[in-house]
């Protein structure tokens, strides 16, 4: 898969979507960094499963895809908070990010620093309400809303409290009717 992808990179630098989804991970970072350096206009990126995708493909990905809005890096669990916190800093368009499965990589600090300048990272925990909410706030694009799923936290059972610009002004608005009422 690795050598598939470093030879015909270069060939289709109009790519829009690459599904790069692996049962035998191969991909390695080598090959994302050479995704990052020719194929500009990308959308669209599947890496799931790409076991052996560490930091230095996030950080190709932050750099060479400033327009990219779907990214599933689900069971990719070589990365570190670091590279999560670039990328979410860089790809600021993002309007659906698959973490499924990144639960020792994705942290907190990971993404709360995401919305802020990098840091040296003092803690690492497992992700929480919190610091997933504060990606909902940063990228008001990402959905959990019903219909509308394009941040996937399936499987994520400590998360259920988590949610979205369109449930939290749906919240509002129904308290507002009720207060109304009254």
């Amino acid at each position: 898969m690795n050598n598939l992808v470093l030879s015909f990179t270069p060939k289709f630098t109009k790519l829009l979507t690459l599904v790069l989804r692996q049962e035998n991970p191969q991909l390695e970072d080598t090959a994302v960094e050479t995704i990052a350096k020719f194929c500009h206009d990308l959308q669209d990126l599947d890496l799931s499963k790409s076991f052996k995708v560490g930091d230095r493909s996030l950080y190709a990905l932050a750099h060479g895809y400033r327009n990219l809005t779907k990214l599933n890096i689900s069971g990719c669990t070589s990365f570190s908070d670091e590279g999560v916190e670039y990328l979410t800093k860089f790809c600021r368009k993002l309007k659906i990010l698959n973490l499924c499965g990144c639960v020792k990589a994705a942290t907190d600090c990971a993404l709360q620093n995401g919305r802020q300048t990098l840091h040296a990272l003092k803690m690492k925990t497992a992700l929480t309400p919190s610091a997933v909410q504060a990606l909902c706030d940063t990228f008001p694009a990402l959905h959990t809303c019903s219909g509308r799923h394009s941040l996937v936290i399936s499987g994520c059972l400590n998360l259920t409290s988590v949610h979205c610009a369109c449930a939290v002004q749906s919240h509002r608005t129904l308290n507002n009717i009720l207060h109304t009422a009254h």
